[in-house]
């Protein structure tokens, strides 16, 4: 063996020596790769409608509201109904009576009545003497009259007889504003009753969505004291300040008489603001990122990154928007969060 061929066997056998053969347990590493388990919908376009939510109480309409009361100060002996009960026209709502002082003004109205009566008649006679002249006559007249009236108009606001008060309609007790052995003054509601069933809702708006509102607007109820009521209403009113004391606006929806909601009931009103035709995918498929949102599909096994924009959202679902999104792409809603790009993956079986 010359000297070329000895240099070349020995390159040879350091070579072999520095590449020994893998084991299996290294050749089976190298076949395995992450894999992860997802599940996917398939991506399409369908209408999403965003909503604005609020919350309210379920209230008389406040033109339709009447108020029960007399024109004197009046003491109250008994109440015959209770707050929320439906009544019918002529039935006994309230028993009172005229006050103490009342009752005193009435005597002195009577006795002064009484008074100028007699010094009429005596004037009379005076001036058929020719002891008076006609402006005593005249005088003594008109304050006769003037105690009369009194007297009289006090008697037929029935400030002088206990009184049983009566409705004057079908409706509802809306409110009881007294108590019993109350001293109410003349004119003080007592009581507070919406004919037949003229009720709304008047729901706390936040301000910054009072704009996207409006009158005649479709309003979804639920009652929240009464299991399975529902229905339609429409927005009669968005006022145009923040209540003080909610920091919320007002806003006043009607609803038709045949749902059966509660006066004072708490509700909840869905709003329908906007609505799209769009890929619309689950809340929990869109993942946040650093410059924005993203989400998963899977193509040929692997895990693809989408960046997408987000519009209308409702409590369950998202719009989105990508430029690499397609129509019938798988998207991933569970296991998304342990993907990246390019990832084997694997759908799990439902």
């Amino acid at each position: 063996m010359n000297r070329n061929s000895s240099i070349l066997l020995a390159i040879a056998l350091a070579t072999t020596a520095c590449h020994k053969p893998e084991s299996d347990e290294e050749k089976e590493a190298d076949k395995v790769k992450p894999t992860a388990t997802v599940e996917t919908v398939k991506l399409e376009k369908s209408t999403i409608t965003a909503s604005v939510t609020a919350y309210g109480t379920v209230v008389a309409q406040p033109a339709d509201l009447e108020s029960v009361s007399v024109q004197y100060e009046s003491k109250v002996i008994r109440l015959l109904v209770s707050a929320g009960e439906p009544v019918k026209e002529g039935r006994a709502l309230i028993e009172i009576e005229p006050s103490p002082d009342t009752k005193l003004q009435l005597g002195e109205a009577e006795s002064a009545a009484e008074s100028t009566r007699l010094q009429l008649e005596q004037t009379q006679r005076r001036f058929d003497m020719k002891l008076a002249v006609n402006q005593d006559l005249q005088q003594a007249r008109q304050e006769a009259r003037d105690a009369a009236a009194k007297f009289t108009n006090l008697k037929a606001r029935g400030a002088g007889d206990r009184t049983t008060l009566n409705a004057d309609c079908d409706g509802l007790l809306a409110s009881i504003d007294v108590r019993i052995g109350q001293i109410v003054p003349a004119g003080g509601p007592l009581l507070s009753l919406v004919p037949g069933r003229q009720i709304e809702i008047l729901l706390g708006v936040e301000p910054e969505n009072a704009g996207r509102l409006h009158e005649g607007q479709k309003v979804h109820i639920h009652s929240a004291n009464q299991e399975g009521v529902e229905g339609d209403g429409g927005i009669r009113l968005v006022t145009q300040r923040v209540n003080p004391e909610t920091r919320l606006v007002d806003t006043f929806v009607t609803v038709p008489p045949d749902v059966p909601l509660l006066l004072d009931g708490y509700v909840r009103g869905e709003i329908p603001v906007e609505e799209k035709n769009a890929f619309v995918v689950p809340r929990d498929a869109v993942l946040p990122s650093e410059d924005g949102s993203t989400l998963f599909t899977v193509r040929d096994g692997h895990a693809v990154e989408h960046k997408v924009t987000t519009g209308l959202e409702t409590d369950t679902s998202t719009e989105v928007t990508g430029e690499t999104l397609q129509e019938g792409d798988e998207v991933v809603t569970v296991g998304n969060y342990q993907l990246e790009d390019g990832m084997a993956v694997e759908k799990a079986e439902r």
